[in-house]
């Protein structure tokens, strides 16, 4: 049914990417991953937590734990970048105030990084424990 001011057409997953704050939203994520050498990284180690939870046959919930992890770390990397670039211009600032934002900004993504990496140590060492025990 179509939702007021929406033809049936513009309903669906698709229309929400055509809308211009999304269109906004995803340059930002282009300009993140391109400018930000450190999300290769990240993309590498999302690879390899997808391919550990298909090797360990994860269920739903811990795919989707593991997933909001990765999502909080792409964005927590988003924010402290966007932070280093708006701290660069802002003259008004004294230089050790922009060196503690920056430094707030690193230590809430390194935060973000080990708490996925428990989280998914976590989950990983349990199924891990399960197999093992199934075959003992």
């Amino acid at each position: 049914m179509p939702q007021a001011g929406h033809t049936t057409s513009e309903i669906g997953p698709a229309a929400g990417l055509r809308e211009p704050g999304r269109r906004e939203a995803l340059r930002g994520v282009k300009f993140g991953l391109r400018g930000h050498a450190g999300f290769a990284v990240h993309i590498f180690t999302a690879v390899v937590l997808g391919a550990g939870a298909i090797a360990l046959s994860c269920d739903v919930w811990e795919w989707a734990v593991l997933l909001g992890g990765v999502g909080a770390l792409f964005a927590a990397e988003l924010f402290h970048g966007a932070i280093r670039q708006v701290i660069r211009h802002v003259e008004s600032l004294p230089e050790l105030e922009r060196e503690r934002c920056g430094a707030m900004a690193a230590g809430a993504a390194l935060i973000v990084r080990v708490s996925v990496m428990l989280v998914a140590l976590v989950i990983f060492v349990n199924r891990l424990a399960g197999l093992l025990a199934s075959r003992g």
